[in-house]
């Protein structure tokens, strides 16, 4: 890098070209910042005079009337009043609290316009002092409506005794304060008696309000009775209306106004309005107590304190949170954070107001940045009123960049085509011939390119050959991945292979060759074998069976097989089961899907593997079941033979008696005929069900199966008294499925179900067809429950309760129910219940 020649070409450039545009460009923002700056420090000094001024004679009108109120307290609260009784309208409310309720003939809401209430605590006993106090400050109401309906500034007015009588205007309702809660101990009150030793009309720092008016203000006045404290009254000034006259200015996105007090304290900022506090809670956020402010901004909070004016700027020092945020870098309270008293609720951020991006004393710049301030005091009030502003919203400049910009141009693009015929000698021709020599690599031939320089296209030189290199390597472990990957492929038993989307077959395992029985394709595959080995090819399988299609190769088809998992897996993207017949064994075969950067699917991974073994053994498993439930059912069966051989043998002896007599021995021989035919039925029934069946899947009748089946088992519920049911509530209901399969099903479930009931109960049966074509089939009993712990266990195998039982039974049920597509659940309720849920009739998928 010692010699790059793309390094002193960029120094070159800068040199001739970019170095004269910044200087220019530089000399004109700067030229266009001085004259926005000094327009708009003139304009924020009229500005924020204006709004002293406003601000000054709004509050010092409602100050004057607070005064007048004072005095008009002094007035009528000397009359002198019958302290014995209230008027009727004063009551006690649930709470016990004392207020002012209408007469239920008036219109309650024009009542309340023209009407004061009071506010008597729970916990003070109502004494002839204090009705004189109610009566006398009736005398209040004129007044103060007067008040509200001068100044529309002004949301309430009220007095507070000092034996804590509250009396408002306009009526406020009670539940706005806790029974017990004592006005006396208020920020107005206290404002005003406490920390006012010259008695004279104060105003409170910004609080949050009783009356559900968000932020307010509070002129409070004391008076007194012969020289006694006799209250305070009070004038509640809403910052949501003061908006109109401090709140509505805005320069850009950062430009705001704030008053603060003469300690520094905040009576208006943007930002706290977004704050929710709880009722009563001062705003505690002071813009002096915030160590992270820069110092250049506490100079002008200082400066606003002492009550001066002028116009001054400070740098923000660092990252700004978005205007709103509770994370906000100058003001608020010392720690940083601008808050309430008691532990007051500030909104979420998506509460704050949408898409703000102001700058305020809360909270400093997104960026670094410059912002100007403008201040003054508001006189009679001592506070101080400041207009902020930032910087970049002013200093554009564009008119003073549009000059220099265009006259530098051409010789920006002098330079560009200078450095454009240089780069070209010294950098695409020796890249050219770095191309060439990496086309060879892609070719394969890992080969060294040759380096002649040390700057860039030398150090690009070098990054190639590192690269062939790894390159060379990497192939090299690709080569023997594949190898591994095939090995383990042909140690699998089965037959393992992987299909392309057409069913063309990429790879398969050399049990896959043995297996299809083609001597020819295995002698060639080991031929090729040799060959590719001596070639260094691994790629042992695709000249054998290149492009030759999985169906057409293992079962001499045209289409694919009936049943094949690929087509599910295709369509479905997911692993697929299924069993297929072939050559008179029964194979398994599985298939993963293999999905590609595109994310469709690449390729399928094919197993095969033969379980005719297997699911013989498990059919003989199930005969051998179904034939122990027989064995169950013979003692049932026999006794069902007896009834009709002995209305047989009866039927033969009327016959014989009554010789010569064609009538009667008619009806005899019509009685041996049924009592044959009921017989024939039953054993019948048994050779049936006794018979092993695997046909293929046909629509069966619930009826018929259930009736064939409860047939069998009707002697042994006879004997247990046990009273079988069943509802079927459509008919005809078909199920579709193996008819020797469903047989074992519910008669396992039947059998179960009449030895939970040694001692009698009830079986029911429901039936009906549910969407999708699937039929639910509930049986139900009221013998033993089912343990919870169980209820998940009853359908493994080899578990049981019973002291002879084999834990197979409701196993191969769960099977049985889950090869004909079905589910199967075990839950109790008011009863035992078994839910089977079967199809109705072929599915689609199947």
């Amino acid at each position: 890098m010692k010699k790059s020649f793309i390094r002193k070409t960029m120094f070159l450039f800068i040199t001739i070209g970019l170095a004269p545009f910044l200087l220019f460009t530089l000399f004109f923002v700067n030229k266009a910042n001085e004259i926005e700056q000094e327009r708009v420090e003139e304009s924020l000094s009229t500005i924020v005079e204006e709004k002293a001024s406003a601000l000054q004679k709004d509050l010092k009108n409602i100050e004057n009337e607070t005064v007048n109120l004072s005095r008009w307290a002094v007035a009528v609260m000397s009359r002198q009043e019958d302290g014995s009784s209230l008027p009727q309208e004063y009551l006690r409310d649930e709470r016990n609290v004392l207020g002012r309720e209408p007469d239920s003939a008036e219109d309650t809401s024009r009542w309340e316009e023209r009407k004061s209430n009071i506010f008597l605590p729970a916990d003070v006993s109502l004494t002839p002092e204090l009705i004189k106090e109610i009566k006398n400050s009736e005398g209040m109401e004129v007044p103060m409506a007067g008040i509200r309906e001068q100044t529309p500034d002004v949301t309430y007015t009220y007095m507070v005794t000092a034996k804590g009588l509250l009396r408002v205007f306009p009526y406020l309702s009670n539940e706005a304060f806790d029974p017990n809660h004592d006005q006396r101990s208020d920020y107005f009150y206290t404002r005003a008696v406490t920390e006012n030793p010259n008695g004279k009309a104060v105003w409170t720092n910004p609080y949050y309000d009783y009356g559900g008016n968000g932020w307010i203000i509070t002129c409070s006045s004391p008076f007194y009775l012969n020289g006694e404290l006799g209250g305070v009254v009070c004038v509640d000034v809403s910052l949501k209306t003061l908006a109109a006259s401090i709140a509505d200015f805005r320069i850009g996105d950062s430009g705001f106004a704030f008053v603060i007090t003469e300690e520094g304290d905040v009576v208006y900022h943007p930002d706290m309005m977004d704050i929710i506090s709880e009722r009563g809670n001062r705003l505690q956020t002071n813009l002096l107590s915030n160590r992270n402010a820069p110092q250049s901004y506490r100079r002008i909070i200082n400066d606003m304190i002492q009550g001066k004016r002028g116009v001054d700027s400070y740098q923000s020092g660092g990252p700004q949170n978005r205007r709103g945020d509770p994370q906000s870098g100058s003001g608020g309270t010392p720690n940083g954070s601008g808050g309430t008293q008691n532990g007051a609720k500030t909104r979420t951020a998506s509460q704050q107001l949408a898409g703000e991006t102001k700058t305020s004393a809360f909270n400093l710049m997104v960026m670094k940045d410059y912002k100007i301030v403008a201040y003054t005091p508001v006189e009679t009030l001592g506070w101080s009123i400041g207009v902020e502003v930032g910087k970049s919203e002013y200093s554009v400049g564009s008119e003073y960049l549009t000059f220099g910009f265009w006259s530098l141009t051409a010789a920006l693009l002098a330079a560009s085509i200078a450095l454009a015929y240089s780069l070209s000698r010294r950098v695409t021709q020796p890249i050219r011939r770095l191309t060439e020599d990496v086309k060879r690599i892609g070719e394969g031939e890992f080969r060294q390119v040759e380096v002649t320089s040390e700057d860039e296209i030398g150090l690009l030189g070098d990054a190639f050959n590192r690269m062939s290199r790894e390159i060379r390597d990497y192939t090299a472990t690709l080569i023997y991945g594949k190898s591994q990957m095939e090995t383990v492929l042909n140690s699998i038993g089965g037959v393992m292979m992987i299909l392309k989307p057409d069913y063309s077959i990429s790879m398969m395992n050399e049990e896959g060759l043995k297996q299809l029985g083609r001597k020819d394709l295995e002698q060639s595959w080991m031929n090729d074998k040799t060959k590719n080995h001596a070639n260094g090819d691994t790629n042992e399988h695709s000249q054998i069976i290149s492009n030759m299609k999985c169906y057409a190769l293992l079962c001499g088809q045209d289409s694919p097989c009936s049943g094949c998992p690929v087509k599910a897996t295709l369509e479905q993207g997911k692993i697929s089961e299924s069993e297929v017949i072939r050559y008179q064994n029964i194979y398994k075969i599985s298939s993963y899907p293999v999905y590609g950067e595109s994310g469709g699917i690449q390729e399928v991974v094919v197993h095969s593997r033969k379980i005719t073994e297997q699911v013989m053994m498990e059919r003989e498993l199930f005969q051998s079941e179904k034939m122990a439930g027989v064995g169950q059912m013979v003692a049932g069966v026999t006794h069902e033979l007896k009834n009709p051989l002995a209305v047989i043998k009866g039927a033969i002896y009327l016959w014989k008696a009554n010789q010569g007599k064609p009538d009667k021995q008619e009806d005899a021989m019509a009685e041996i005929n049924e009592s044959v035919a009921r017989a024939e039925k039953i054993i019948y029934n048994m050779l049936d069900f006794s018979r092993t069946s695997w046909a293929e899947k046909e629509q069966i009748s619930v009826r018929s199966l259930l009736e064939q089946i409860l047939l069998l088992v009707r002697q042994e519920m006879v004997k247990r008294r046990i009273n079988v049911s069943f509802v079927i509530e459509e008919e005809p209901l078909w199920l579709y499925g193996n008819a020797d399969s469903f047989k074992h099903i519910f008669l396992n479930i039947i059998t179960n179900a009449i030895d939970a009931m040694p001692k009698g109960g009830d079986l029911r049966i429901s039936a009906k067809r549910l969407r999708d074509e699937m039929v639910e089939l509930v049986f139900s009993n009221t013998g033993e429950r089912i343990p919870m712990e169980n209820l998940n266990r009853i359908f493994q195998p080899f578990f049981t309760t019973k002291e002879k039982g084999t834990g197979l039974g409701l196993w191969i049920v769960s099977k049985e129910v889950s090869r004909n597509g079905g589910t199967i659940q075990a839950y109790n309720d008011d009863m035992t219940r078994i839910r089977i849920v079967l199809p109705g009739k072929e599915l689609s998928d199947e």
